[in-house]
């Protein structure tokens, strides 16, 4: 679908879109438990910097990070940053 005013198709959009998720390893939607489980050192940071302490709790079961974010006031644009520096972390971690 292509937008009035807009220059780019949708699959161009799509593309990028693809582009970002592949260069994350951790979205908004990704699971806490599952960050728990995969990046230890994301989740220290996140306990550290944030205080962040739901990673243990049982509602990171079904609470995505995005989520659990927002519960403790973490949003707009303190969410991106720290999204960006968890996903620096995650990506050092995977070597």
């Amino acid at each position: 679908m292509l937008i009035l005013g807009s220059t780019q198709p949708e699959c161009y959009t799509l593309s990028v879109k693809n582009k970002q998720s592949e260069q994350n390893l951790i979205l908004p939607e990704t699971m806490i438990a599952e960050i728990a489980e995969l990046y230890p050192e994301v989740v220290k940071f996140l306990v550290q910097e944030y205080g962040f302490h739901c990673v243990g709790c049982f509602a990171s079961q079904f609470e995505s990070l995005e989520q659990g974010a927002w519960v403790h006031g973490i949003i707009d644009s303190d969410f991106d940053e720290m999204l960006k520096k968890i996903n620096e972390i995650a990506a050092n971690e995977n070597g």
